[in-house]
């Protein structure tokens, strides 16, 4: 700052020099011609040093933005345009290469010097354009962009085909979608069909037509028909649940003490349990029948008393009362045997039966029932139940475990 005035900015020294108009097609020009904004600055240079003004890369950068002109976003597709040195050059060279070869291939090879016609040769050493790396996809879309590609119109779809030789949609639908749950047989393991298994079949049905298929087609038909697709851990067949509401109330019950629940994607519901082989037993029991294929891990078998079980199963989505919170599954609850279903549950799981003899003169016996969980609905609407059916519980908290018994 000298005499309390400031110097002017590059920008309004250039304009006040030039114009505007000058600066805004020096810019373009220079642009179109060099794609590189270091290029652009030191062309700009040569003109703005006669007048002790020198601009950088941020410069251009700036006053384009401010004037709106476009420029390529850095990648593999403005790397070829610039070697091609620029837009309109880039089309007159890619639509010439194309006329002459007829596929987007041999231009990307003709590009990469790989490709020894005299004539390709000639057309390069014209523009003077150096072999250089081509990528094909960045090329393509190049090409289809500025319309250089002529495409080939698809007359009728492989899986329009394929339905009609299946004689008609509502026929190919009901034939895709009973192959896709039927059960198959596979190293001596249940699973339905997956889309590799409906396609080979299909194949075997459409061979008489002169027509094969890959799964792609497949998967095109399913969407086409609207036939739902599985995603993954759906393969196995599970049956819903079909038990009573007593058989719901126990199993709820046994799943919240030692069994961790989840939800699937699928909407299936994955349960893993854990515990003592005494109580792990009962859980394959009651699920088996459900889904055959549980994974178990288990130690210290035949049964004894320092045994450890661990089993995970995936059951049908009906199985989603599992997942129900304590307060809703107290709700249902009607009668003296669902309560007792439910106690049985809690007690295979959380619980214990003691029975002592205590001598005050005459012999007394204490049976008592315990049932402890660190979580506090599940106790507290425990309590409630059993209150509600004339029962006196009492809450015994334990301050090391935070855990209610």
């Amino acid at each position: 700052m000298t005499g309390g005035k400031s110097r002017p900015g590059k920008l309004k020294r250039i304009l006040a020099i030039f114009g505007e108009e000058w600066l805004k097609n020096k810019l373009q020009e220079f642009y179109q011609k060099l794609l590189s904004m270091n290029k652009v600055a030191e062309e700009l240079n040569k003109e703005l040093e006669k007048h002790n003004i020198r601009i950088g890369k941020d410069f251009v950068h700036r006053v384009m933005d401010l004037y709106g002109i476009q420029k390529l976003s850095p990648g593999p597709r403005s790397e070829i345009i610039r070697k091609l040195g620029g837009e309109q050059r880039a089309r007159e060279i890619l639509a010439t290469l194309y006329e002459k070869l007829g596929t987007a291939k041999k231009v990307q090879k003709a590009l990469q010097g790989e490709i020894s016609n005299p004539e390709i040769a000639a057309i390069l050493k014209k523009h003077n354009i150096e072999p250089f790396r081509v990528n094909y996809i960045a090329l393509y879309h190049i090409m289809d962009r500025m319309k250089i590609l002529k495409r080939r119109k698809i007359k009728k779809r492989k899986y329009e085909e394929a339905i009609e030789a299946l004689g008609g949609a509502e026929k190919a639908k009901n034939i895709i979608e009973t192959l896709y749950n039927t059960v198959k047989i596979v190293n001596n393991e249940k699973r339905l069909m997956t889309i590799n298994d409906v396609t080979e079949e299909l194949n075997k049905i459409l061979a008489s037509k002169g027509i094969r298929i890959s799964a792609r087609i497949t998967k095109e038909l399913m969407t086409y028909l609207g036939i739902k697709k599985r995603i993954a851990g759906e393969r196995v067949p599970v049956i819903p649940f079909e038990g009573t509401k007593e058989e719901m109330l126990y199993l709820w019950a046994l799943c919240k003490g030692d069994a961790h629940r989840v939800k699937l994607r699928s909407g299936r519901v994955s349960i893993e349990f854990a515990g003592k082989d005494e109580t792990a037993f009962c859980f394959p029991g009651i699920l088996v029948k459900y889904n055959p294929n549980i994974k178990k891990w288990i130690k210290n078998l035949p049964r004894s008393p320092t045994g450890y079980a661990k089993f995970r199963i995936i059951l049908d989505e009906s199985f989603s009362f599992v997942l129900k919170k304590p307060q809703e599954i107290v709700g249902e609850i009607k009668n003296i045997n669902q309560l007792a279903a439910y106690l049985a549950g809690l007690i295979d799981s959380e619980g214990s039966i003691t029975a002592k003899k205590r001598y005050y003169g005459y012999i007394k016996r204490d049976k008592k029932i315990e049932i402890s969980n660190k979580d506090k609905d599940l106790i507290n609407a425990t309590i409630w139940l059993l209150k509600a059916y004339n029962f006196h519980p009492q809450l015994k908290k334990n301050k090391r475990t935070g855990s209610g018994t």
